[in-house]
């Protein structure tokens, strides 16, 4: 069980190094996104966390996203991003771009940094392996009564997980490092979203655990208060607030951690990830760190 927090200062993990065999062998998966991805400073805290967790013999597998990076790519090159309801829309040269920056860039920077820690991290896409089947996702809109399909090109849901490479990986040690990218029957390539390719990923690998590292330090009932914040929360009252309460991008978040519970994972954290230390916070301790909505 997790250790018990003596006092409400600033975290220090040493105070809990005799405690942490108990979490030896927890298989947790981690979605990492948001602002602490690409600030340096912020980045670098969190690799290190990430190593340390590794360290203490927690089985980690980290899903990433990465559309700031993208949308800085295609600025470079003069394409403009187009999005629906905040999904992008990629057409053939958009998913080139795609692939090149999380797969080549972001997912390759994160497997370095890990490694620089002193842990073995192995970079993956939906691709390797046969690990994810793809299929082509469509959004439908209304306007004035009328339902439209929107094409939204190379956007893609999972259709199926062959989990084998990333359960091999992590048998023998190794951190997967997974980009949301997967190929279709059609053999075409799609770009997922990362927080629901998570989600899906987290059930077909038996996670006990998974944390999604945000830009905001959880679930709001008032977005303007702050007084608000849901420590906690069961999947039938997570349900109830996607009809209200839960909008923008914590719809995908939210959809993504209940789909998880559903197949077997045990709680799902959805964390600040620009405080220190609050992913250790929210494995670690009973120190509130987010929102956590379990079964």
């Amino acid at each position: 069980m997790p250790v018990e927090t003596m006092n409400k200062g600033p975290l220090d993990i040493f105070d809990y190094l005799p405690d942490l065999h108990a979490f030896r062998g927890t298989r947790v998966l981690i979605k990492y996104g948001g602002n602490a991805m690409f600030d340096s400073g912020l980045k670098k805290s969190v690799i290190r966390d990430i190593a340390f967790l590794k360290m203490v013999g927690l089985d980690l597998t980290i899903v990433h996203g990465g559309g700031p990076a993208i949308s800085e790519h295609m600025d470079r090159v003069g394409l403009e991003p187009e999005f629906l309801e905040g999904q992008r829309k990629t057409d053939k040269a958009t998913m080139e771009i795609v692939e090149m920056v999380l797969c080549g860039k972001v997912n390759n920077d994160l497997v370095k940094m890990l490694n620089s820690e002193g842990v073995a991290a192995v970079g993956l896409s939906g691709k390797d392996g046969g690990l994810v089947v793809a299929r082509k996702h469509t959004r439908t809109v209304e306007h004035d009564g009328v339902v439209d399909v929107v094409d939204l090109g190379h956007v893609g849901e999972i259709a199926h997980i062959r989990p084998d490479i990333v359960n091999l990986l992590i048998r023998n040690h190794y951190i997967p490092v997974i980009a949301p990218i997967g190929v279709g029957t059609d053999d075409q390539d799609y770009n997922i979203n990362a927080d629901l390719f998570a989600g899906e990923m987290a059930g077909s690998i038996h996670a006990d655990r998974v944390v999604f590292l945000t830009d905001i330090n959880g679930i709001f009932r008032d977005r303007k208060n702050q007084g608000s914040r849901i420590p906690g929360m069961t999947v039938e009252i997570a349900r109830d607030l996607m009809r209200s309460v839960i909008q923008g991008g914590m719809i995908p978040k939210v959809e993504a951690s209940l789909k998880a519970l559903e197949h077997g994972v045990e709680k799902v954290h959805i964390i600040n990830g620009m405080e220190p230390h609050s992913l250790l916070k929210a494995l670690l301790t009973h120190e509130e760190a987010g929102t956590t909505i379990y079964r």
